[in-house]
This record gives C-alpha cells, sequence and structure tokens, in this order.
C-alpha cells in the first residue's frame, strides 16, 4: 500500500494544495480513484463492523483491483481548512434485490484533504446510479471512468469544510439506485 501512497502523491498533491484549472486525464482520474478506494476500505476496516469482504481487500493490495460496483466522484472546495476530514456512512439498500432475499448494504465515505474533495460509494450489489440535479456542477465522476479528460476544479464548490461535510450528506441522500433491469427498461442512464 505504501507504494500505492508514492504513486499516488504526484497526482493528487497540485489538487490538494492549490485550485489551478487544470485537465485530469483519463490515467491521473484511475490513480486517483484508485487511492480514493483503498483509502476508503481502509476506513471501512476501522469500523466496528466492517462491510467489505477481506478477498477485495487482498485484491486491492494484490491486483490494484477498484470493488465491482465502486463510484468515484471528485470535486473541489475553495478553502483548505480542516486540512483533512472524512466519514463513513453505512447505507441501507432496501429495493434492489428481491423482497425474500438479505437487503443488501454499502457504505458512502466522503473525503476532503486540502481542497480536494473526493465522494466514494460502495454498493454491494450491482446497481445504476444517478444523483440529483444539484450535483452535476459540483462533483464528476471518475470511477467507473470518464470517456475524456476532466476539466478541474468544478464551477461549483462547497464554500468551506463545514459546507463540504452538508453536501457530502446531501449527495449521499440525493443517490437513486436502480437495478439494471429498472434502467434498461427506463432508458435511465448512469450520472
Amino acid at each position: 500500500m505504501s507504494k500505492l501512497e508514492a504513486s499516488s502523491k504526484e497526482v493528487l498533491e497540485p489538487l490538494i494544495i492549490r485550485q489551478d484549472l487544470d485537465l485530469i486525464s483519463l490515467q491521473q482520474q484511475r490513480q486517483i480513484a484508485l487511492w480514493a478506494t483503498k483509502t476508503a476500505m481502509m476506513a471501512d476496516q476501522v469500523q466496528q463492523e466492517p462491510l467489505l469482504p477481506s478477498h477485495q481487500l487482498r485484491r486491492m493490495r494484490t491486483h490494484r483491483a477498484i470493488p465491482g460496483g465502486t463510484r468515484v466522484w471528485l470535486g473541489s472546495c475553495p478553502e483548505r481548512n480542516p486540512i483533512v476530514t472524512s466519514h463513513t456512512v453505512r447505507i441501507d439498500l432496501t429495493g434492489v434485490s428481491a423482497p425474500d432475499t438479505p437487503q443488501p448494504v454499502g457504505f458512502f465515505c466522503p473525503m476532503k484533504i486540502g481542497h480536494l474533495c473526493i465522494y466514494v460509494y460502495f454498493p454491494a450489489v450491482d446497481v445504476v446510479i444517478q444523483h440529483a440535479r444539484e450535483f452535476h456542477l459540483s462533483v464528476a465522476r471518475i470511477w467507473p471512468r470518464r470517456s475524456s479528460d476532466l476539466p478541474f476544479p468544478p464551477p461549483v464548490q462547497p464554500r468551506n469544510g463545514e459546507a463540504f461535510e452538508a453536501m457530502a450528506d446531501a449527495l449521499r441522500e440525493s443517490l437513486y439506485l436502480y437495478t439494471p433491469e429498472q434502467a434498461a427498461k427506463h432508458g435511465i442512464k448512469e450520472s
């Protein structure tokens, strides 16, 4: 994991310490998503009841594999302080599996490191996810991969660390989950 930290520093550091408009390449997006996923996985492991199975942790360590279904969004905050803030929220995914089966559980881990804001979501099942329109100018999905370079920072940002926390909670609450079948039937695309 220390190799992953070292290889991510070059990509992350400029986004953490300043807010110059830049393009983030697909390769850089993957590196950020990989680092953010690893960091969220570590946050999950310090919970009283971790949600991720141990085989996913091993695959991250040995193959640098982001667990299937993981979503990572990127944002920014004009105020650097607090330098680091993060939390995890357990999410009960009711209504996305058959009624007679146990309902899956996932988790959401937003992080603010300097100016950089990252939102990692681990659903426990295959879903199509949309977020409310109000977040379209605030966050950009970087995992699964986008099809092009990403302009950064986004035009709409939380003004400070407290506003980041509020926005992270609002983003989590706004996530609409659809089964792949529901999404296909209604022509719903991932945001």
